[in-house]
């Protein structure tokens, strides 16, 4: 009944399954596979600062401007430029400013390596690491738990997480954008037997 409904309606693909999702119905969001130069192109968390800001309706992003807001030089940042340029990730328009087209969702490439995948997440969590010693905490949200589980368990949690990011990726085609956000979320098993003779001392010494 609800496709039915959105085929008289005049929407775009991804406005279509943004509606389906809000509907209940089951959606995947289609997600283009990101090249392996790109994807080499953005693996510290100043570039997708870069891109974030980019998409950002009416400012003129060069790098004067993105110096500024990411405490570095113009030099530096004009050099990330060009190589996002050159991996096709950014466009330039006729007054010299940068953008990045909407419309276009990307998933890692095949080649995406566990060392990269852990470099990766180390610079993220660097980040994170400066929200939190830098924003208040009213700006910032944090939902965080143990609980006893299994692997299956794991499996799906990130299923639901993968979905999420669809969702939140949909739901950020709506209305304005004018702040760049972030969202980490860090699931993983625990098993600090292979730390043992780092954290074991007569003060922690284990009960």
């Amino acid at each position: 009944r609800a496709r039915k409904i959105l085929e008289l309606l005049p929407l775009s693909e991804r406005e279509n399954t943004y509606l389906l999702d809000l509907m209940g119905y089951p959606t995947r969001l289609h997600r283009s596979i990101l090249p392996t130069d790109a994807l080499m192109s953005i693996q510290e968390w100043v570039d997708q600062a870069i891109l974030g800001y980019c998409e950002i309706e009416g400012l003129l992003c060069n790098a004067r401007f993105l110096a500024r807001k990411l405490a570095s030089t113009p030099r530096k940042i004009q050099q990330k430029l060009n190589t996002l340029l050159k991996a096709g990730l950014l466009e330039k328009r006729a007054d010299g400013s940068l953008f990045r087209r909407r419309g276009t969702s990307w998933a890692l490439s095949p080649n995406f390596t566990p060392e990269m995948r852990q470099r990766h997440l180390q610079d993220r969590l660097k980040l994170s690491s400066f929200a939190v010693d830098r924003l208040p905490p009213e700006r910032q949200t944090m939902v965080l738990f143990n609980y006893a589980g299994n692997e299956s368990q794991l499996l799906r949690l990130r299923q639901e997480i993968e979905k999420i990011c669809d969702r939140l990726t949909l739901e950020a085609d709506q209305g304005p954008k004018d702040q760049l956000m972030h969202l980490m979320v860090h699931a993983f098993p625990i098993d600090f037997a292979p730390a043992d003779k780092e954290i074991d001392s007569v003060e922690t010494k284990p009960v």
